[in-house]
């Protein structure tokens, strides 16, 4: 599977650097302050294997005659040409933007440089999102919205960095946020879930979950929660220990 991780020849982009120019050094380097201290330079140029996707290297140039230098740098991407499927027509059209090759596919790459995605819907009758399939591909998204989309059983459990969560109107009818440790918000007033338990959330701090169908919410361990919502619904008991 894509994880933005491959191997790159540095060395590659050498003649662009030099110009023509001879008599010069160049070595390359994961930052910038290594670079200009000349520290921790990259010792397999030809077979590079990035930390960040995308990264800067930076090189510096060594005049071997003077022993004067200057830096420079460029950029190393992977792209994939792995595609993700997304069934949903206007789901598909709301992630349209993030189509950065124009070629009419959402490569899994470009999935994971989305960081806040809106999918919300001001109208939930006029062009609605019936199904999320593949936004477990959006990995690297914090702030999600879903508000207002006819939507059925969602399942967040893949987004492992979703920090804010906004699904209000939604018609859902379970929510799946099992494992996100970085979740900090969700707000989802009025749905249809029954049960919902965010007792894996850690860093969960405002619940507002009023207007469900709830007869079970389990938020135990969860010692920072400040703000909640849990009106409307159809909790006989509810254990705040």
């Amino acid at each position: 599977p894509y994880d933005g991780i491959g191997i790159f020849d540095l060395t590659s982009q050498a003649a662009t650097i030099l110009n023509g120019l001879t008599g010069v050094d160049l070595v390359y380097y994961p930052t910038s302050d290594d670079a200009q201290a000349a520290t921790n330079a990259i010792t397999n140029p030809e077979a590079y294997t990035n930390i960040s996707n995308p990264q800067i290297i930076c090189v510096r140039a060594t005049d071997q005659a003077t022993g004067s230098y200057s830096l420079t740098q460029f950029m190393i991407v992977l792209n994939s040409v792995e595609t993700i499927t997304i069934p949903d027509n206007y789901f598909r059209a709301r992630v349209n933007g993030y189509d950065y090759n124009l070629d009419g596919q959402i490569q899994m790459s470009e999935a994971l440089s989305v960081t806040t995605l809106d999918l919300s819907n001001p109208d939930i009758w006029n062009q609605p999102i019936y199904d999320l399939t593949g936004i477990e591909n959006f990995k690297n998204v914090k702030d999600l919205f879903i508000g207002g989309n006819p939507l059925g059983a969602v399942d967040l459990s893949a987004l492992t960095k979703l920090e804010n969560l906004s699904m209000s109107r939604t018609n859902c009818t379970e929510l799946n946020v099992t494992g996100l440790t970085y979740l900090r918000s969700i707000i989802a007033d009025t749905g249809q879930i029954v049960s919902l338990d965010v007792s894996t959330c850690s860093s969960l701090v405002d619940l507002f979950v009023p207007r469900q169908m709830l007869t079970s919410l389990n938020f135990s361990g969860l010692t920072g929660i400040i703000t909640l919502y849990c009106n409307n619904n159809n909790l006989t008991s509810l254990d705040v220990s």
